[in-house]
């Protein structure tokens, strides 16, 4: 690993030696039935909390949560999302309006839709109820063909592509022409036909977390006055490197059958060749966030690197990955990556999580495999910001995408780390520019315009 240095932070660091889980099911707890004098309680989520740990806690189902709950998306609380903790009376309610859910009437059989962007994980049901058998869950974007209706229009009866059918919670699933309408990207002349946002996210599943939530941030950062089509670096020297998204600026680049990436080149023009206090060799998550590590000449007294940069740029998203350096100090690495989120959140910025390539913690440090991987996912899921799972492409590519010390990314021989073609795609540079590329554009599309 690079060695823990103090360093200033600097414009790009010059040189860098790069050429050198589905998750499993929720268990659904034992209903205990309330006392008949529960009083009408709300919760108030915490960090760390899930839904089924709120169930428990009160002594409930997931499912009564959820039904206790319309418009909650189970498998993405909020710190600080207010949660209805029904009492006994209201689950008798509850249980008998499942039990007696209107019959389903019929609509145009075969009308297609597809689940909504901010709606993934939900779940298709045997019948239209909460109480109901949970057959799969579907990911955003799912394409789907609506076949009924049920009487009270809560909920769709649904066949996915595969022929699987079930029903599914109707303020879920977007119409197929809503979708085009809010999602379509007007291809260039000689670009080819419009390209969906559907059809991207389909062939990019390590692409997620394009919520309401992340919408929020950044509708809250304009108010703040950040910049829409700016974005800021913040990691190690894997991303201080001028290999990394400089090549989009200069010009240097050929996205071959990904020409679609062109709209997110021009919009976010002039933040790929970028100058940065935030992404600097040897950096780790507590060094990020000390000001005693912040060069005194281009930071406010008290200002960490982090803050410094969000102040000197006023982003509108961050692209961040760290953790190779904390790979010595695992234990530590979810309650000193927790502030970064929550700082860039703070500051109306939308964080695109990245998980890192390498495993040094688990083949080095004696870490479970991939913790610090999986902490930055569920932080990703816990806050709703968008995750780019970077570890899942480059562990396809030859020796991981990395060069010999096994955590730098390696360059294809001629250089060309944004040729997006032939065997250019087998390094792990290139795949790092094309998967930042196609983050961004999702977040252009998904989050930052209509």
């Amino acid at each position: 690993m690079t060695p823990h240095v103090t360093i200033w932070s600097t414009p790009r660091q010059a040189s860098v030696a790069a050429p050198a889980n589905a998750a499993a099911p929720t268990p659904v707890p034992t209903a205990i039935p309330a006392s008949p004098t529960a009083p009408t309680t709300d919760y108030t989520v915490i960090p760390g909390d899930t839904l089924w740990d709120i169930a428990v806690k009160f002594q409930l189902t997931v499912d009564e949560m959820t039904a206790a709950n319309p418009g909650i998306n189970p498998d993405l609380l909020h710190p600080g999302q207010v949660i209805k903790i029904p009492t006994s009376f209201e689950l008798a309610q509850l249980n008998a309006q499942a039990a007696g859910t209107s019959q389903p009437v019929a609509v145009l059989a075969g009308t297609p839709g597809m689940v909504a962007a901010d709606a993934g994980g939900l779940r298709l049901r045997e019948a239209p109820n909460t109480t109901a058998s949970v057959l799969k869950k579907l990911a955003a974007l799912t394409p789907v063909s609506i076949l009924k209706r049920s009487a009270d229009s809560a909920w769709l009866e649904v066949q996915l592509a595969d022929g699987n059918r079930g029903w599914v919670m109707a303020q879920y699933v977007d119409t197929a022409d809503t979708a085009a309408a809010s999602s379509t990207i007007n291809a260039k002349p000689g670009m080819g036909a419009p390209i969906s946002a559907q059809s991207i996210l389909q062939n990019t599943p390590y692409l997620s977390g394009f919520t309401t939530r992340a919408k929020d941030i950044f509708k809250a950062g304009q108010a703040m006055g950040n910049h829409a089509n700016v974005f800021a670096v913040i990691g190690d020297s894997n991303s201080a490197s001028p290999l990394y998204l400089e090549p989009f600026d200069t010009g240097n680049y050929n996205l071959g059958q990904y020409r679609y990436l062109q709209d997110t080149i021009d919009y976010f023009k002039g933040s790929f060749y970028f100058t940065t206090v935030a992404a600097v060799v040897g950096i780790d998550t507590t060094r990020l966030m000390d000001p005693a590590r912040a060069d005194p000449a281009k930071c406010l007294p008290g200002e960490s690197l982090l803050v410094c940069e969000y102040r000197r740029k006023k982003p509108s998203v961050a692209l961040i990955l760290i953790g190779t350096n904390d790979t010595g100090n695992w234990q530590n690495f979810e309650a000193d990556f927790r502030p970064i989120v929550e700082t860039t959140i703070s500051k109306g910025i939308v964080p695109i999580l990245m998980t890192k390539g390498d495993d040094l913690e688990s083949t080095k440090y004696h870490a479970p495999d991939g913790y610090i991987n999986n902490i930055i996912i569920k932080i990703s899921r816990e806050y709703g910001v968008p995750l780019l799972d970077l570890h899942q492409v480059t562990t396809k590519l030859p020796d991981g995408g990395f060069g010999s010390d096994g955590f730098h990314f390696n360059v294809p021989p001629d250089g060309q780390t944004a040729s997006f073609t032939g065997d250019h795609l087998n390094y792990g540079y290139t795949i790092r520019n094309l998967t930042a590329l196609q983050a961004l554009d999702a977040v252009r599309r998904l989050i930052l315009t209509n």
